[in-house]
């Protein structure tokens, strides 16, 4: 399977759905706010200290689970895809918030260029939703793939590419219709500026690694403000994530009428030592 150029991973982790012939259509003009990751797989890594950022929309949480719970969530899918392909690191090289209607087609910026990546929302009900992700190599006859999601579910789809990413893969996941309703941003935050995180000497001598959650508030001038640890880590972890990420600036939040808003958000690092 591994030589395949395409990566069966079509699938729903949390439980297969029953396939319907055709799932209920909601009104048009409704949308289903739809989270939408890149994540890299690389079969070889150099031997040093580096940090993740994992980036973690903080307005769209699932209900009932916390930053952290919904950190660890993408953290076991990252692990579950390096092990089944035997890969070396699993990254995400980008995250975006797209309010999607039925039948429009959000392009996703993959790494690298080979690839041409868009998800389109074929349908949906208060349940369930089901997409379209097409996949187009340069040379090579476009695929797509239809995937059917649980509202409040991720399903996945991979494909292989070139040195610069050799193994591409593409999270959809659609929110609660509740959540929809809850979300008063139109525009949702962009980051601009990203400081990675110092690996704390004491904390690689002693080898220590960990995933530091943090939540903050990004303000109407985009800065980070109010950060405080939901998940922390010992040997200056937690205080090197904090350090770090108060120097990040974004593009703020915008409401429909076009104003700045502050947003909440969840920001992820990952310190970790390759062996």
């Amino acid at each position: 399977m591994r030589n395949a150029q395409r990566i069966a991973v079509s699938v729903l982790l949390c439980g297969a759905l029953p396939m319907i012939g055709s799932p209920a259509v909601a009104d048009e003009q409704q949308a289903v706010v739809t989270v939408l990751r890149v994540l890299v797989g690389k079969p070889a890594a150099a031997a040093a200290a580096t940090t993740q950022v994992l980036d973690f929309p903080g307005p769209f949480v699932m209900l009932g689970r916390s930053g952290e719970q919904e950190a660890r969530d993408v953290l076991q899918l990252m692990d579950k895809l390096k092990e089944s392909y035997r890969l070396a690191e699993v990254t995400i090289a980008g995250t975006s918030v797209v309010p999607m209607q039925t039948a429009g087609e959000t392009d996703v910026a993959v790494p690298g260029g080979a690839v041409q990546a868009s998800v389109t929302l074929l349908a949906f009900d208060e349940s369930k939703a089901l997409y379209g992700v097409r996949l187009a190599k340069a040379g090579e006859k476009a695929s797509t793939s239809k995937v059917l999601i649980a509202r409040g579910e991720r399903g996945v789809v991979g494909t292989r590419d070139g040195e610069q990413a050799p193994y591409l893969f593409i999270t959809v996941e659609p929110l609660p219709a509740m959540q929809k309703q809850e979300a008063s941003a139109v525009v949702y935050p962009k980051l601009l500026t990203r400081v990675l995180p110092e690996y704390p000497s004491d904390a690689r001598k002693a080898k220590v690694e960990g995933v530091v959650v943090l939540e903050g508030t990004i303000d109407t001038t985009g800065a980070v403000r109010d950060l405080k640890p939901l998940r922390s880590e010992p040997m200056g972890l937690t205080e090197a994530a904090i350090k770090a990420v108060s120097q990040w600036r974004y593009a703020p939040a915008r409401d429909a009428t076009g104003n700045a808003i502050p947003v909440s958000w969840v920001m992820t690092i990952r310190f970790a030592l390759h062996k």
